[in-house]
């Protein structure tokens, strides 16, 4: 009779343990694989972006602002509708019947939303849009697509509004060389403190031509994902303690420099604001007022760095490591610096 062999306990185990390393092996890579496919994918929608602004500049002459004030008053230097330069854009990206559903008039983009739900006309018909998802606004890497801030709640719609991972470029702050004094200038439009010398700067629209550094030197848009989130000691209100975060906001909205930030940090950086309250009841200083909002740091969730647009409609990935001096300067369209980045 002939014998019949089969694998023995330990055989079997050997078997299992070589395909358990092998899997183990494999994981990284296939993990690796799937995360630089999502880093091109979010290249690729920066690069949409980048020809909505092209598009925009032919269309209007001027690229659009970094985001409006929504302050009604005719004498409030934050006059406008509130809106940010995502909603100026939408036509350029496929989304025209999204655009034409806005309103357009001065006052705040707060319409929905528990803590102001305005049906007059400045308000409505703004902030509410802000539940609709826009792809192209959203890097696939990074999972959280809604906005940080409790308060935004949409009690309209019954939910949080959509936000964004692609910030504008209003310009730079900080020391703007290394061992110096000197500083980028920072002015003040309303309530809002910010250096206007980006390509998106608040309230104030520039054209190509007003981006004296060139095209190819000047950033126009950087990643705000991957935890940007500041680390806050002290007692602050459920609604402040966000407001270092990336995402905060739904993305129609463009007042308090919500759509276009400053650059100010490194890239994947975090910092540390002490504070007590909230910005409406305690003195905060105007510096830990421009942490908490135009100065959140660009961070990705990617290894290493961040993807930025170039004003000429180039999309580059750069790296963490990055000195923060070079970097100010790239942020800069006036202080006539020419950067070698590669």
């Amino acid at each position: 009779m002939k014998k019949i062999h089969a694998f023995t306990l330990v055989e079997l185990l050997v078997v299992i343990a070589i395909i358990g390393v092998l899997i183990a092996l494999l994981l990284p890579a296939i993990q690796a694989a799937r995360e630089s496919a999502r880093k091109t994918q979010c290249a690729n929608q920066l690069k949409q972006l980048a020809i909505a602004l092209h598009n925009y500049h032919d269309s209007l002459r001027s690229l659009p602002p970094g985001g409006f004030g929504g302050e009604t008053a005719v004498n409030n230097a934050e006059r406008g509708n509130g809106l940010s330069w995502h909603v100026l854009i939408l036509p350029f990206i496929e989304q025209a019947q999204l655009y034409q559903k806005f309103n357009f008039a001065n006052g705040a983009a707060t319409d929905g939303v528990g803590f102001d739900p305005a049906t007059t006309a400045d308000g409505s018909k703004k902030f509410i849009w802000s539940s609709v998802l826009v792809p192209t606004l959203f890097c696939p890497s990074a999972d959280d697509k809604e906005a940080k801030i409790p308060s935004r709640f949409l009690t309209v719609v019954g939910r949080m509004p959509y936000t964004i991972h692609y910030a504008g470029i209003a310009g730079t702050a900080g020391l703007i060389n290394e061992g110096a004094t000197d500083a980028y200038v920072i002015q003040k439009i309303g309530a809002t403190f910010s250096n206007q010398e980006g390509v998106l700067p608040f309230q104030n629209p520039i054209n190509m031509g007003a981006i004296a550094d060139g095209t190819s030197n000047t950033l126009v848009i950087g990643e705000q994902t991957g935890g940007s989130c500041k680390k806050y000691t002290g007692n602050f209100s459920a609604h402040d303690r966000y407001k270092g975060c990336y995402g905060i906001d739904g993305w129609v909205r463009g007042n308090g420099m919500a759509s276009s930030k400053t650059l100010l940090y490194g890239l994947n950086t975090f910092i540390t604001i002490t504070g007590t309250g909230s910005h409406g009841t305690s003195p905060f200083s105007d510096a830990q007022l421009g942490d908490m909002f135009q100065n959140t740091p660009f961070n990705s969730t990617h290894p290493a760095g961040v993807n930025f647009v170039f004003a000429d409609g180039s999309v580059f990935f750069l790296s963490e490591s990055m000195n923060i001096y070079m970097l100010r300067k790239l942020g800069n369209r006036l202080d006539g610096a020419t950067v070698d980045f590669y």
